[in-house]
């Protein structure tokens, strides 16, 4: 009994931590940011392509860059990966280190050296 009551008290515990990162939006950027990276392939780099313009200059602009970029490099359209890629706004995430392997790959398969 004493061991589900600790489980129990740790499950309470941890779910209220606020160091744990929530899985919700939490602005209009990152709820159409999710929204257009949910859908198929042909209409999420379109919906991708409208959050970026519609929130200029922000993380979700270029999280929405990195995104259709990685999708257009997984369909082989390399050129076009590394044009989303090297968007200005991908910069302002936290993951430029993804963005630069992934043009990386799209150059080597354009056999470019720079």
């Amino acid at each position: 009994m004493a061991c589900s009551l600790g489980l129990s008290v740790l499950f309470v515990v941890s779910a209220a931590s606020p160091w744990r990162l929530s899985g919700e939006p939490s602005d209009a950027a990152e709820a159409a940011l999710r929204e257009a990276a949910t859908r198929d392939n042909q209409s999420a780099a379109e919906a991708l392509a409208a959050v970026s313009r519609q929130y200029p200059d922000s993380a979700a602009s270029g999280l929405a860059h990195l995104a259709a970029g990685l999708r257009l490099l997984d369909s082989r359209r390399y050129a076009d990966a590394v044009a989303q890629l090297s968007a200005p706004d991908v910069s302002r995430t936290p993951l430029r280190d993804h963005a630069l392997y992934a043009i990386g790959r799209a150059q080597e398969a354009l056999r470019q050296s720079e």
